[in-house]
This record gives structure tokens, C-alpha cells and sequence, in this order.
């Protein structure tokens, strides 16, 4: 059984100052993992301030190259020279705010296994989608084939993917537990069906408005194995009484 995950993303949020507050304060678990997101201009202050503590570092986002003319880019290998282990790929804002397609989220995941990254990667359906009943064929279209060229190129290699119902993130509105149930489980079908089931260690996060009120039924569900938390990360009593939850279930 993999240890639950729990992952704080800061988006644009939190000055130096703040952050460095906000880091002093998290209190790890070693009976389950814990990440936090900065935003790019704080992670090489973040990065001294987590080493030895327990606390894995993660950016936001990268590019799809290594190098090359994109202004205001990041690429991957300098995450990876500035002490991150993981990035967050294909999250809902992305998709949404900046038109992130899949065939550029496939392009971003492989560029995070070259650099030695693992790639956190959001999926998930739209309010539209999920009243029309498609829930499941976008997790196919989202996952499918980028699992399938994935798995054959890096056996080897740890990957996390997230659930995100978008219509849930920053709305306070939750699926029911049926809901995230059915996500998850079809998400781990298509995991054993493109990686291999004897192969599969892949852990599938929850994320969309979890916080310490829900956090004991949400992440008690099977094949949840933690959670990318947005608002509630940002304050340490909520993110910590979060992580203190997955530990009781680890």
C-alpha cells in the first residue's frame, strides 16, 4: 500500500515572507507524504527551507522544452537544477485559462520524466460534461493514450495523477462519495490497463475543495491515496489537521 499524498497548491499566492511563515509551520508526517507548490519566484527560498524536513517541493507548471526562445517559460531541467522533485501538469486552470491541450500536457509530462521530475497530472471533468454523463470518456480521452506512450517509454518511472471535477475546485461543492469513488476506480482501470496492474504504483490523488471538514471521508475512499489541496494549503492549521488525517488512514 502506497502512503497518501498530501499536496498543497499555492497558485499565485504568498510573498516571500508569507511563504517562508507558511513552510515553518507545516508539520510532515512520516506516515504519509507531504508537497507543497510555490509559485516560481519563491521555490529556491522554499527549497533550503524544506531540506531535511520531510517535505517534498513541486513546481506549478513547466515547459515543454528544455531551452529555446519562449519568453516568460520555465522549463523542467532548471525545476529540477533549483531542488524541485515533482510538477504539477495539465491543472484545470491550465487548461482553462491558457487552452493547454492534450497533446501539449503529453509533451509537458515527458518532459518532467526526462528531467527527472514526476509529473502530477490533473484530470477531470467539466459541470457540463459530468451532467451530460461523459465523466468517464474524458478520463479516457485525458489518460488513455498519454499512459499508454508514457508507460512504454518510462517503465520505470513514478507518475501521480490528480482528480479534479472541475466544477467542484474553489466552489465548495463535493461529489458525493459515490462519485469520487466511481472517478477514482476508473482511473486505476485505465492505469492496470495501459502500465500493467503488476506494475502499477501510480497514486491517484483527489482534488477539488477538500478540507479538514471533509478530509476523513474523502480520503478513506478506496483508491484515493491523498489529496492537491488549493485554499485550504494555504493555511497551516487546516493543511496540518489534513495531514494529520491521512496519516490515521496511512
Amino acid at each position: 500500500m502506497n502512503k497518501k499524498l498530501i499536496a498543497g497548491n499555492w497558485k499565485m499566492n504568498l510573498l516571500p515572507e508569507a511563504a517562508l511563515k507558511l513552510i515553518s509551520e507545516i508539520q510532515p508526517s512520516s506516515k504519509c507524504d507531504v508537497l507543497v507548490a510555490p509559485i516560481y519566484p519563491v521555490i529556491p527560498i522554499i527549497s533550503q527551507s524544506v531540506e531535511g524536513k520531510g517535505i517534498y517541493l513541486a513546481a506549478q507548471n513547466c515547459h515543454e522544452m528544455d531551452k529555446g526562445a519562449f519568453t516568460g517559460e520555465v522549463p523542467a531541467i532548471m525545476l529540477k537544477a533549483i531542488g524541485c522533485s515533482h510538477v504539477i501538469i495539465g491543472h484545470s486552470e491550465r487548461r482553462s485559462f491558457y487552452n493547454e491541450t492534450d497533446t501539449v500536457i503529453l509533451k509537458k509530462v515527458d518532459a518532467a520524466l526526462r528531467n527527472n521530475l514526476i509529473p502530477i497530472i490533473c484530470v477531470g471533468e467539466t459541470l457540463d460534461q459530468r451532467d451530460r454523463g461523459e465523466a468517464r470518456e474524458v478520463l479516457d480521452i485525458q489518460l488513455i493514450q498519454l499512459l499508454g506512450e508514457i508507460g512504454a517509454k518510462y517503465k520505470e518511472k513514478e507518475i501521480i495523477i490528480a482528480y479534479e471535477p472541475v466544477w467542484a475546485i474553489g466552489t465548495g461543492r463535493i461529489p458525493t462519495p459515490d462519485q469520487i469513488k466511481d472517478a477514482h476506480s476508473h482511473i486505476r482501470k485505465i492505469c492496470n490497463d495501459t502500465i500493467g496492474e503488476e506494475n502499477n504504483r501510480t497514486r491517484i490523488l483527489y482534488g477539488g475543495s477538500l478540507n479538514p471538514s471533509n478530509a476523513d471521508m474523502i480520503l478513506a475512499i478506496d483508491d484515493v491515496d491523498g489529496g492537491l489541496i488549493g485554499g485550504a494549503s494555504l493555511d497551516a492549521e487546516k493543511f496540518n489537521k489534513i495531514i494529520e488525517i491521512a496519516a490515521s488512514l496511512s
